[in-house]
């Protein structure tokens, strides 16, 4: 058996900043995730417009986890009602978190308020 080492591809620093981006990201969603009273429904990490990530916790028809995130974090938070497909009550808070944005938010259908 013949073991031929192999370079890895070159890397360009775009490349590079981008992916150290998305990895700070992913630690955020740990940190905040384990600092959370409440589960969330989803936590997701996506790329943003302008090239950075930031982090979504969704917590699915509970407003008040919203509440309480937004204490944990010492942001505001807001609600207002969403007239969409989904009629209902859109409450959110949105935190930076090691230069990481994270928003906090939950969508409670009506039918659920009710």
């Amino acid at each position: 058996m013949t073991i031929q080492p192999t370079e890895a591809p070159a890397v360009d620093a775009g490349e590079t900043s981008l992916r150290t981006a998305m990895m700070r990201a992913f630690a955020v969603a740990e940190t905040v995730t384990a600092q959370l009273h409440d589960d969330p429904t989803t936590v997701t990490v996506q790329t943003n417009y302008d090239g950075t990530y930031s982090v979504d916790v969704y917590f699915h028809n509970h407003p008040d986890y919203v509440a309480r995130f937004g204490a944990d974090f010492d942001v505001p938070v807001s609600t207002t009602h969403n007239y969409g497909p989904q009629n209902g009550t859109y409450t959110s808070a949105q935190a930076t978190v090691n230069g990481v944005k994270v928003r906090g938010w939950a969508l409670m259908n009506v039918q659920v308020a009710a």
